[in-house]
């Protein structure tokens, strides 16, 4: 736990990458937001003072983090790198903050300090990502010819359909295998439809 007045609390808070502070009191209302986060963020983060944090963001993103979220406030504990999703002037932001409990002189409870970091720009490559890859998936399953995706480790991640018809093995048998493994297989294979055909 931070005092209040330490400088060593909020040293301690500011190192490391953080693109501005801010101070929640007893109530966990926003007391205090660095001026660096409406110039970074393009919002006017003043109106999020007297509020909690709950009451500006949009809980419907990541649920199961914000239920983590609000116990740890609850029970007065640090936390970390939690990310959170604001709608704004300039369409959805998202950050992440830590904080610390601040403590008074007589080890009373009087609020959070912490920091945060816009990371809208990072979230958005991810999904754009994401997307890609989904899109990339899409393709190669559907299409007709047949397809196998190796590694630089030589191992196959990506099989479709067209390669299960023409290799005569399932997407299950040849996914994380060696692409040597895959071709030995499709040896044993054929020998084995060979011996049917002639016996």
């Amino acid at each position: 736990d931070c005092d209040w007045s330490s400088d060593v609390c909020s040293s301690d808070l500011t190192e490391g990458t953080s693109d501005w502070t801010w101070e929640m009191d007893a109530d966990l209302r926003f007391t205090h937001i660095d001026e660096e986060a409406s110039a970074r963020s393009g919002n006017d983060t003043t109106r999020a003072i007297g509020k909690r944090r709950d009451e500006i963001a949009d809980m419907s993103f990541d649920p199961e983090g914000w239920e983590r979220h609000l116990r740890d406030l609850a029970a007065h504990r640090p936390f970390q790198d939690f990310v959170y999703r604001v709608g704004g002037d300039a369409g959805p932001r998202f950050f992440r903050t830590s904080g610390k409990p601040v403590v008074g002189p007589d080890g009373t409870f009087q609020g959070y300090r912490g920091t945060a970091t816009d990371i809208t720009a990072k979230v958005s490559v991810e999904h754009a990502l994401r997307d890609s890859e989904a899109l990339k998936a899409a393709m190669i399953d559907t299409a007709l010819d047949a397809i196998v995706v190796v590694d630089e480790d030589g191992t196959v991640v990506a099989f479709n359909a067209a390669a299960e018809q023409m290799l005569g093995l399932s997407r299950e048998k040849a996914i994380g295998q060696s692409v040597d493994r895959v071709a030995v297989l499709r040896s044993l294979l054929d020998a084995a439809r060979s011996e049917e055909h002639t016996s």
